[in-house]
């Protein structure tokens, strides 16, 4: 399975979540068995570093100085005709995708674009596009042609955080689409409340601390650590009479300990300390 992102003339890489957009997609596409993705771009342009915390990606990448219209992407198609040899997922590069939406799309048969709203309108703005190796000469004619899944059918249940959560897939081109998009990746990542104090005290402070890691390599499995060596100092404090410390490093270690967890999702990596997570949380709690 292929992938193309295009980039249109007059706008930027744009970062979000300690990455560009386009390294987060592509980390998607990864995900869901993409092989190879073609990445357009306007001539003059040169594609970002691509460097989160040091990870490598599997699937081949090739980069093309390819002019694409904002107003009609798909009427590039036919000058890809040499390289579109597999179904193909067409969208652009600064694209806030959920992961669900992209699943939602794959189950379809090609060709069908992932449309916003109401997929029975015909005037739809599309966002991602799950294509055939044989639809390049349609162009822009495909719309007329293809399926269309609706954001809003895409299932709300999200495995992660075990609950229902609206999906997303938000164009960012501007400042005030990127306050947005870090607002759906911090509510998208954070796990329900269970009392008062996780729902108004923490979450500031967690969040806060999020967004200033995201701009780091440090990384989630740190953050747990952390935590959990806080956890052991308050239990020592406790068993000395040290009360009031030993509160507030226990209230600091579960701050951490959600700080790692939404610095994980963000940054698409594995659960903190992987398989040693639900061990070190029990000795945590007991502790």
């Amino acid at each position: 399975m292929q992938a193309v992102l295009f980039k249109c003339p007059g706008q930027e890489w744009y970062w979000l979540g300690g990455m560009t957009l386009l390294e987060r997609n592509l980390w998607l596409l990864e995900a869901t068995g993409v092989d190879s993705a073609l990445i357009l771009h306007p001539p003059g342009d040169t594609l970002p570093p691509l460097t989160s915390l040091r990870r490598k990606f599997r699937l081949e990448l090739y980069g093309a100085a390819v002019e694409v219209a904002a107003t009609d992407p798909l009427a590039v198609l036919p000058a890809l005709r040499l390289e579109l040899r597999q179904p193909f997922l067409f969208l652009e590069v600064n694209l806030l995708l959920d992961p669900r939406a992209l699943e939602t799309l794959l189950w379809q048969t090609p060709p069908c674009f992932l449309v916003m709203g109401n997929g029975a309108e015909p005037t739809l703005a599309w966002r991602v596009g799950w294509l055939k190796a044989e639809n390049w000469p349609l162009g822009n004619k495909l719309l007329q042609r293809a399926g269309r899944v609706s954001l809003t059918s895409v299932p709300q249940y999200h495995p992660g955080l075990r609950e229902e959560v609206p999906p997303y897939c938000e164009k960012i081109s501007n400042e005030k689409d990127l306050a947005r998009g870090w607002q759906l990746l911090i509510d998208r990542t954070a796990k329900r409340p269970a009392d008062v104090i996780e729902k108004l005290v923490t979450p500031p402070v967690e969040n806060w601390l999020v967004r200033k890691l995201c701009a780091t390599r440090i990384p989630p499995q740190l953050v747990t650590s952390l935590s959990f060596a806080m956890v052991l100092a308050g239990a020592l404090l406790f068993y000395q009479g040290g009360f009031s410390l030993a509160v507030f490093l226990a209230w600091v270690s579960i701050v951490l300990e959600g700080v790692a967890g939404k610095l994980a999702r963000i940054k698409l990596l594995a659960s903190p300390v992987s398989s040693l997570e639900h061990l070190v949380g029990f000795f945590s709690v007991n502790a």
